[in-house]
């Protein structure tokens, strides 16, 4: 680990108010290349640019997803006093400018932007969503999720529960089950699931993963079940996650490890093609969750939704792990 960082890179980085604009849209946020560019109103490549210098100065790190590029604050624990205190001049630059507070309305605008495209999707593809689920995780992989919950007297949230296929199955074994989507079609499916089935301690309420309509601490485990990939900030959910279950509560997510079928963004609204490991780890541990464990997910199963565009082969993984005593962001 780096004690000092060469003070000329530092000038150079800051010496750009575009690179100085950047790093505030970036202090509270990873965003991907083609976001800064919409945001800024720049070109691709000078963006890109800007971006090489404030990296080889060590203010950002990055990561590569299919052929799009992610940047985000480079973690403080690997930030020398040099880069902190720049940080810290830019809060100062920017909490009197009109045009940094325009910029954060920006960034409010485009994961507002990628909400609204995955609430269309969804709305558009519920009647067949139980055959498109079923090609991205198996039944088998969801069963191994309910291995995290024994006890029947739990009070438990499926976040992004779509038609129930897992909100169900909970039902049966817990006191009470919270289902919440933002797609008002997917959760009146839900609901005709429930009552045909004659299950009656489940309830629904409209709501975003990183606005979840929960009190603090209001249950005991949270499931999100291939819903992070479509969370504008999966960090912000999984702190949203954590908020809301109890201390030594259980946050259990389903999705997919890292894959490059770009295909998926425009296909199935996917704003995030898997995760790595070292992603999940990194969130939990921020949100105050310890104790986390990464299961390897089965390979989906021989199926093909009604249009075979969503026959997709990837795998899943489920990743749990335990509110603290204290929450960090309490």
């Amino acid at each position: 680990m780096k004690t000092h960082n060469d003070p000329t890179k530092i000038f150079k980085a800051l010496s750009d108010e575009t690179r100085l604009r950047i790093l505030w849209l970036l202090d509270t946020h990873e965003l991907s290349v083609n976001d800064m560019v919409e945001i800024l109103g720049s070109t691709q490549s000078r963006v890109s640019r800007h971006l090489t210098v404030l990296k080889e100065a060590d203010f950002l790190d990055s990561r590569r997803e299919g052929t799009w590029i992610y940047y985000r604050k480079a973690e403080k624990e690997k930030m020398t006093p040099e880069i902190e205190q720049a940080w810290n001049l830019l809060h100062e630059w920017a909490i009197d400018r009109e045009e940094a507070n325009l910029d954060r309305e920006k960034v409010r605008e485009v994961l507002q932007n990628k909400r609204n495209r995955s609430r269309t999707f969804f709305g558009k593809h519920a009647s067949r969503w139980d055959a498109i689920r079923a090609t991205l995780c198996s039944e088998l992989v969801t069963l191994q999720a309910l291995e995290a919950l024994i006890p029947p007297d739990l009070t438990v949230v499926d976040v992004g529960t779509g038609t129930g296929q897992l909100l169900l199955p909970l039902a049966k074994v817990v006191q009470k089950v919270i289902g919440i989507d933002h797609s008002p079609q997917m959760l009146k499916l839900a609901k005709q699931n429930a009552q045909k089935l004659a299950i009656r301690n489940v309830e629904f309420r409209l709501g975003e993963i990183d606005e979840l309509p929960l009190h603090d601490a209001e249950v005991d485990a949270a499931f999100a079940c291939l819903v992070l990939h479509h969370a504008p900030d999966p960090a912000k959910a999984i702190q949203e996650l954590a908020r809301v279950v109890k201390p030594r509560g259980c946050v259990i997510i389903v999705d997919l490890q890292k894959h490059a079928d770009e295909w998926m963004r425009d296909e199935l609204a996917d704003l995030w093609l898997g995760f790595e490991k070292n992603d999940m780890q990194r969130w939990f541990t921020n949100a105050g969750l310890v104790n986390p464990r990464w299961i390897e997910g089965l390979s989906p199963i021989e199926e093909t939704a009604e249009q075979k565009q969503f026959a997709i082969k990837i795998r899943s993984f489920i990743y749990c792990g335990r509110k603290t005593i204290t929450h960090p962001h309490s």
